[in-house]
């Protein structure tokens, strides 16, 4: 008797740490793979849209480093400022980074620049790795754009 409840037993370990590992492997539906979306000459172009699309954020170039935050700094227009309407664009005009105003707007600058900017060496590494799939005038105009985005 003790004899047949070790093999169930064993049969029954060997069952449970044998389990089928694909079960785990489950992708959302709005999720694509980076093997599945580097697979085509579409998948190279929309990551490379999607930078320029990560590049109109209001923290880059869709305001802060196209009109508002460099134009202050450069004094190039004077903002109304009264006693009681001093806020981002004053302290961006004395310089002053380390304010409560300035620091949170400093910050997401950075944050989201450097976001646009993984996201373009990512897609630079995929495409050395996956330079058959691309033929050669695509390959020059997406590595070109990229690099310029960088």
């Amino acid at each position: 008797m003790k004899k047949y409840i070790y093999i169930i037993l064993i049969y029954m370990t060997s069952l449970i740490t044998s389990s089928c590992s694909d079960w785990f492997d489950v992708t959302a539906p709005s999720e694509i793979r980076k093997d599945d979306h580097f697979s085509s000459v579409t998948g190279f172009q929309q990551s490379l849209i999607g930078c320029y699309i990560g590049m109109t954020d209001d923290a880059l170039y869709g305001t802060n480093l196209s009109w508002f935050a460099t134009e202050i700094m450069a004094h190039q227009f004077n903002p109304y400022v009264n006693s009681t309407n001093i806020g981002l664009a004053y302290w961006l005009q004395s310089f002053n980074y380390t304010n409560t105003y300035t620091t949170p707007t400093v910050e997401e600058i950075w944050e989201k620049a450097y976001n646009v900017i993984v996201n373009v060496n990512d897609e630079l590494a995929n495409i050395e790795e996956k330079k058959e799939i691309l033929d050669d005038l695509n390959y020059h105009i997406i590595k070109g754009e990229l690099l310029l985005v960088r």
